[in-house]
C-alpha cells in the first residue's frame, strides 16, 4: 500500500495503479482498464452499453462495473467494488456467482 501511494503521488496524472488482488499490483497508463474494454467491445459489436452486464469482485473492476449498463459485485467482493455495483450477489465467485447474476439479470430481465 505505502509503495502504491508513492507511485500516484508523482504519477498519477499518467498512470492507473490499481489492486487486482491482495498482493497484485497492476500498473497501466491512465484510461487502460476494463472500463474502456468494455466500451470497446459494445462498440465493436454494436451492443449498446445499457445491455452489458459486467461482474467482479477487485478494485481493477470498478471501471468496468460502472461501464456497463448493469454492474454486478460478487459477494466476496471488496466494499469499494459493491458500492460500484447495481447488484451484489449472494453467492461469491468460487461458488456459483455468476450463475447467480446471469439468472437475475440476464435470463430475467
Amino acid at each position: 500500500v505505502a509503495f502504491r501511494e508513492r507511485l500516484n503521488a508523482i504519477y498519477s496524472d499518467v498512470l492507473d495503479i490499481v489492486f487486482s488482488q491482495d498482493t497484485y499490483l497492476e500498473i497501466v497508463c491512465k484510461g487502460v482498464n476494463k472500463g474502456a474494454a468494455v466500451k470497446d467491445v459494445a462498440r465493436m459489436l454494436q451492443v449498446p452499453l445499457a445491455l452489458c452486464v459486467a461482474a467482479g469482485d477487485s478494485e481493477n473492476d470498478i471501471p468496468m462495473i460502472k461501464a456497463a449498463g448493469v454492474g454486478a459485485a460478487m459477494a466476496n467482493a471488496e466494499d469499494a467494488v459493491k458500492e460500484a455495483a447495481d447488484y451484489v450477489s449472494t453467492l461469491d465467485n468460487n461458488h456459483d456467482g455468476i450463475a447467480e447474476i446471469i439468472e437475475n439479470l440476464v435470463l430475467h430481465k
